[in-house]
């Protein structure tokens, strides 16, 4: 407010209240306690992150989660439903190439190195120059590769300048974590290679402004950053709503894990909730672990490729070690796989098969060979059938309907607080 309200005083010499013209000499002379401004809020977010970074603990996520939790309590009624979505998150900082993201690493590091009056070898001295990397990137004709070998190089002896007072910096920690993921190195830790582009993972640092952020793609679309995800809790009598949970994590995290996350946070808390979510969230070990907590967790549709509809009307008799297909008929040889929980069944087509009307009609889902028809089965299979028959349903098509009621949240994040160019993250 203090930033907003009053002109530069370097200008004027005083401090005058722009909207009423009145000039004033003390600060106090206005207000009677000093008031929050940008500098304010910056200072608490920083405490707030150290305290997360000492303890593990969010205090300004735990206190957001406890007060939505208190607004739910007094606004919504007892006929309630949740739903839950996600979304990228860019991280908002430069996409460097690998050649960039060396040039920066080495920059800072030796930068620091410096400012603490150690000496640098003067081969890499450019580097501190002004404009450098754009010099070695666009305005040099050194081959790409050799580019590449050189900075990487570089990285490694700026690393061995590194004196163990300055170890734990943040400049030299990226430095570090640059070398270790991206170089490959001989037994006494100098420069051997560059790695090669496909054996980096996600997880790889892509520019030390955000070291935690990501790399994934979805929907056909690349994402450096984060993933948000957040569950609304909706009166069906009222159709009042409120984002009672969010979390916030590496974009790699993905829908599946948040689900669980979502059920472990419902138990805790003793919340019997319906949840509906779209098929990223849903798995079956997810749906029995909510239905252990007795959350009927609900999906609009399930990823990954489709289950043969006859493979729910499979029956598997643990005891007796038997398989029974949709037509009947005992499978004629059987073989469980433990590390799987998977069954290899087999039946013989001139006999067992025989006038099979699914067989005939080509819906069995087992592979045709030439003397018998076999395939793997199991519990998980035939539970992921029934899944997808029930989401051809009224219900189904109705909590898909009710699911879509969460879009407008990254639509609103998205559009409106521009999420992706915030300056600062978590």
């Amino acid at each position: 407010m203090k930033d907003l309200f009053y002109s530069d005083r370097r200008r004027t010499g005083e401090k005058r209240y722009l909207f009423s013209g009145v000039s004033v000499r003390s600060w106090n002379n206005v207000f009677e306690h000093q008031p929050v401004n940008q500098r304010t809020l910056n200072r608490f977010r920083a405490a707030n992150a150290f305290y997360m970074q000492q303890t593990g603990i969010d205090l300004l996520h735990e206190f957001a989660e406890k007060l939505a939790k208190s607004l739910k309590d007094a606004y919504l009624g007892t006929n309630l439903k949740r739903r839950m979505d996600s979304i990228m998150v860019d991280n908002g900082a430069r996409k460097l190439s690998r050649l960039q993201l060396a040039h920066v690493v080495i920059k800072n590091m030796l930068m620091v190195l410096d400012e603490n009056k150690i000496a640098i070898p003067e081969n890499l001295q450019h580097y501190i120059e002004d404009f450098d990397e754009n010099k070695v990137t666009y305005h040099s004709h050194t081959p790409a590769a050799a580019k590449l070998q050189t900075a990487f190089q570089d990285a490694c002896a700026v690393r061995d300048l590194i004196p163990g007072t300055l170890n734990d910096c943040e400049e030299a920690q990226m430095l570090i974590r640059f070398v270790s993921e991206q170089v490959n190195t001989n037994t006494d830790g100098s420069f051997h290679s560059v790695r090669d582009g496909k054996e980096l993972n996600s997880t790889v640092l892509n520019n030390p402004v955000e070291p935690e952020s990501t790399f994934r793609k979805k929907a056909g679309e690349n994402h450096q950053g984060y993933v948000g995800n957040f569950a609304e809790t909706v009166d069906l009598d009222t159709n009042r709503k409120i984002i009672d949970s969010f979390d916030f994590q590496p974009n790699i995290y993905s829908d599946s894990k948040f689900a669980k996350d979502e059920i472990q946070k419902m138990a805790e808390e003793g919340d019997e909730t319906t949840l509906v979510a779209d098929g990223a969230y849903i798995s079956v070990d997810n749906i029995n672990e909510a239905a252990e907590h007795g959350i009927q967790l609900v999906g609009t549709a399930m990823t990954g490729k489709e289950t043969p509809d006859l493979t729910a009307d499979f029956e598997i008799d643990e005891e007796t070690k038997t398989v029974t297909c949709p037509n009947g008929k005992t499978a004629d040889r059987v073989t469980y796989y433990e590390k799987t929980d998977s069954w290899n069944i087999s039946f013989h087509k001139e006999t067992t098969c025989k006038d099979c009307p699914f067989a005939a009609t080509g819906r069995c889902p087992m592979k045709n060979h030439k003397r018998v028809r076999s395939g793997t089965i199991s519990q998980k299979k035939i539970q992921r059938a029934h899944l997808q028959r029930t989401m051809k349903s009224e219900e189904a098509i109705a909590n898909y309907r009710f699911r879509n009621g969460v879009e407008a949240i990254p639509n609103q994040l998205r559009r409106n607080q521009k999420i992706d160019t915030l300056p600062f993250r978590g």
